[in-house]
């Protein structure tokens, strides 16, 4: 039975792969590289993954691999971003902070996982089928939050308060209530 699954869900996610073979071959290689890789991994245990980068410029080497845990389906569990993607409703991303060397290390945090729940209805009923994420480097989250917050609506005339003003502190919290990005980056990863 799980051989079929994962067979079947083989033949169903390798569009997925070409996709982001094309999306990385599109890249212009003086465009500035902010995803490092996007992964696909089901329910049956299937993982897909895409580098978007050259294997050394990968931000969090160990990830989705043996020896980042975490990350990877085994024998009797799933990783964590894919049981964190399917504890939300589909479609909504969930993100967390992870380092170079791991969260034992000293250093700020490197890159965001974000991943998503991907559901699948039948006759009024619905499963997570699998999570799809991707692995961006934080300084990118970053600097799109920040632009985002200086936006205002045509209709809503000039932005009178922005994130950048000095007298308001503007943050993204994840679920768990840490933050994930702040004026001063040394408040990252704290609750």
């Amino acid at each position: 039975e799980l051989v079929r699954e994962v067979l079947f869900d083989a033949v169903v996610t390798a569009p997925m792969e070409a996709y982001w073979t094309a999306l990385a071959l599109n890249i212009s290689k003086e465009s500035e590289q902010v995803v490092d890789m996007a992964f696909l991994g089901t329910r049956a245990g299937l993982l897909r993954s895409s580098l978007f980068v050259g294997s050394e410029k990968v931000s969090d080497r160990k990830f989705l691999t043996p020896e980042d845990e975490a990350s990877v389906f085994t024998l009797d569990r799933f990783p964590l971003w894919y049981r964190q993607a399917s504890e939300h409703p589909a479609g909504s991303f969930v993100f967390n902070l992870r380092w170079a060397e791991g969260p034992e290390s000293a250093g700020e945090p490197m890159v965001v996982t974000a991943s998503t729940a991907v559901a699948v209805t039948v006759d009024k009923k619905t499963a997570i089928a699998a999570a799809v994420g991707v692995q961006m480097k934080l300084e990118f989250l970053q600097r799109k939050f920040w632009a985002a917050t200086r936006q205002c609506s045509t209709v809503d005339g000039p932005c009178t308060q922005s994130c950048e003003d000095s007298d308001l502190n503007c943050f993204v919290i994840d679920n768990n209530g840490f933050i994930l990005i702040s004026k001063r980056s040394q408040e990252s990863d704290h609750v």
